[in-house]
């Protein structure tokens, strides 16, 4: 492993900034960070005084505890209608770390990792740290940020030990169709499919909106989850992996060296969550969805479309090249010059993404259509009259 190789979280330097900022009292417009604004239901919070006062919180089995496993089971059956053992379920403190630890074991000797481009900024860090090549695939809004299968497989080699693609994926907000996830599997390389913003899909039936339909216990399908987006629990760290049976064991060997168990009481409330908290969760759905549209119409009605499909998580990558040609300056510009706080392209990779920006539509309707009034105003060198929020 090489530090100097792996790269800040550019969205968490410009939360941390925007935070020195309002200490001034300054109010900052967040529209950066990947963070459900959507409380965790009540049902979860209210059940904590029971819980600390009925269990001890001691260690719980690495893999997870078990009727936890058997309630994500239940939901994928219930919601999807897909049957995955509870064995295959591994339960971890939150799903970066379940990927983290899943491409360490892929990379045990080296090798190549494919990653899309733009994609999630800490999947290269990932490998790096890990000790494994990065290999970008671009993907384009000409082909709605897809990834092109004949481009895919000629990156496959002998060195590649696994690809890894979200779906909704982040920047973008694109569910990959099932067809794609067929060819992509068919390629036969350990693929990890990312499915933290799943069950916030939008125009899409939830049983066609998951690629867990394809997992098999000894196929080469790996799904990471968790309740840190649909289940609006991100501070409880709690995650999940649905592995192949030949992952169980050396998945807990890593958990019990470096993790030992994820936090007791942030398992006992994701499992309240999960079986009793779904019809609240599709109600927030419903929310992003509005502000999703209220926020392109918004836009589109300025002559700033979006050029591709959104259909699940809850952003916005917007293509600005006829404006910037610096992502991360930009995104400055408008923290420190219009209290708006933008994630830059740049954070999502290096194909074209110095003239993009993702929008995090986490917070409300109004803010939203302040901040982009103010990215507006930004864009045409008005100056800053920014109203109040």
């Amino acid at each position: 492993m090489n530090i100097e190789k792996i790269k800040s979280f550019i969205v968490m330097d410009i939360l941390e900034r925007s935070l020195e900022i309002q200490k001034h009292g300054i109010e900052i417009i967040h529209l950066e960070i990947g963070e459900p604004d959507l409380p965790t239901p009540q049902k979860v919070l209210e059940r904590i005084p029971e819980i600390l006062s009925k269990y001890k919180m001691s260690y719980t089995p690495s893999l997870g505890i078990t009727s936890l496993r058997e309630a994500i089971s239940e939901y994928y059956l219930k919601e999807y209608g897909v049957e995955v053992p509870v064995k295959n379920i591994v339960v971890v403190p939150g799903s970066s770390t379940g990927m983290a630890l899943m491409i360490s074991l892929l990379l045990d000797n080296g090798g190549e990792f494919i990653i899309t481009d733009p994609s999630y900024p800490c999947y290269p860090n990932f490998i790096l740290h890990s000790g494994g090549e990065v290999v970008r695939l671009n993907i384009y809004k000409d082909n709605n940020f897809l990834p092109e299968i004949d481009k895919l497989k000629n990156l496959v080699n002998q060195k590649t030990k696994g690809l890894i693609i979200a779906s909704p994926s982040n920047p973008c907000g694109v569910v990959l169709p099932q067809k794609l996830v067929e060819e992509i599997l068919e390629i036969g390389v350990p693929t990890i499919i990312d499915e933290i913003y799943q069950g916030i899909v939008f125009d899409i039936p939830k049983k066609e909106s998951s690629s867990v339909k394809y997992f098999s216990p000894d196929g080469n399908l790996i799904v990471s989850n968790g309740f840190s987006k649909y289940f609006s629990m991100p501070g409880w760290r709690v995650g999940w992996l649905v592995v192949p049976d030949r992952y169980i064991s050396p998945l807990q060997k890593l958990l019990q060296n470096i993790v030992i168990s994820t936090a007791t009481l942030s398992q006992i409330l994701a499992e309240i969550c999960i079986k009793e908290c779904i019809n609240e969760l599709e109600e927030y759905v419903k929310i992003y969805k509005k502000r999703l549209e209220t926020a392109t119409n918004f836009l589109s009605n300025l002559g700033l479309e979006l050029g591709y499909k959104i259909n699940g998580a809850f952003y916005i990558y917007l293509d600005l090249s006829n404006f910037i040609s610096d992502s991360l300056k930009f995104s400055k510009k408008m923290l420190e010059e219009y209290s708006v706080a933008l994630t830059p392209g740049l954070d999502f990779g290096m194909n074209q993404t110095n003239k993009f920006i993702r929008i995090s539509l986490t917070n409300s309707e109004g803010n939203i259509l302040t901040g982009l009034e103010r990215l507006v105003n930004a864009l045409y060198n008005y100056n800053p009259s920014p109203r109040s929020i």
